[in-house]
């Protein structure tokens, strides 16, 4: 990040277009879509396209079918005590020749007019603002969603969890774009199933053959029966509890069911 933005004189531009900034949300506006332009049009030094390579090269190693990558923030203070929640870039489904241009992208969603308001009302100052970026497999998802490891009443004991979940990706379920089945389950072994709300889901989340994501249609045999299995489901429940008692806190768990019926924990 610092190699990136110091080679460019990025870090001078954000400093400089701090200085001069009046104050208005509309200057803020200016200088967030100046810094990410800027982001986009410089170049990656040359040894750091060659790390990235490298590594791209290792990851396909990894699995016989084509290469496709996901692309997430990991910024300095992201989900510490403030969690940026959507705010920062995810590149998903990504082929290895635009892994350098989704680098970037992620790289420039830290100023975001979002991100950097957000920054900005809790304190954080410009010398404490840097970007990682985690590059991994794709997982290719058949059922993805949400579980929260206890949903309660103010005052009133845990006795439940809840999964929201859809076919193919979880991104529509966590932006809210598709309808998805509702789960509740108890929180002690077996998990029983307390209720479910079963949604008609049309539409899925699916992994386009040269990169990035497509809505699809989902067969219409899938469209009114529960995407999770019992067996699914009392898996989460197993895993989103033992996540818990490690963190020593309830939990909002991503996940993904692969084709294959592999539990992927996403976040």
């Amino acid at each position: 990040f610092f190699t990136f933005m110091s080679r460019n004189g990025l870090l001078e531009l954000v400093s400089d277009g701090l200085e001069q900034w009046d104050g208005s949300e509309l200057g803020l506006h200016e200088l967030s879509d100046l810094v990410q332009t800027r982001i986009m049009d410089s170049p990656l030094p040359w040894r750091l396209v060659a790390q990235i390579d490298a590594m791209v090269d290792v990851l396909g190693t990894q699995t016989s079918k084509p290469l496709r990558l996901a692309l997430r923030s990991s910024a300095w203070g992201e989900d510490g005590d403030s969690s940026f929640a959507g705010q920062y870039g995810t590149e998903l489904n990504v082929p290895p020749a635009r892994v350098v241009e989704a680098y970037k992208r992620v790289i420039a969603s830290t100023y975001s007019i979002e991100a950097w308001r957000y920054r900005m009302d809790r304190g954080y100052q410009e010398n404490e603002v840097a970007m990682a970026v985690g590059c991994q497999l794709m997982v290719e998802s058949h059922v993805s969603g949400v579980l929260f490891t206890c949903t309660q009443d103010p005052g009133q004991p845990c006795e439940t969890m809840v999964v929201s979940a859809t076919w193919g990706g979880g991104a529509a379920v966590v932006s809210g774009e598709t309808a998805t089945d509702t789960f509740f389950l108890g929180r002690t072994p077996p998990y029983p199933l307390q209720s479910q709300a079963i949604a008609p889901k049309t539409r899925r989340l699916a992994a386009a053959p040269k990169g990035d994501l497509v809505w699809d249609e989902v067969p219409e045999p899938l469209q009114a029966i529960p995407c999770l299995t019992a067996g699914q489901l009392a898996e989460l429940a197993r895993v989103g509890m033992s996540l818990e008692r490690y963190y020593k806190r309830p939990q909002d768990v991503e996940w993904t069911f692969d084709a294959q019926g592999q539990l992927h924990i996403l976040q």
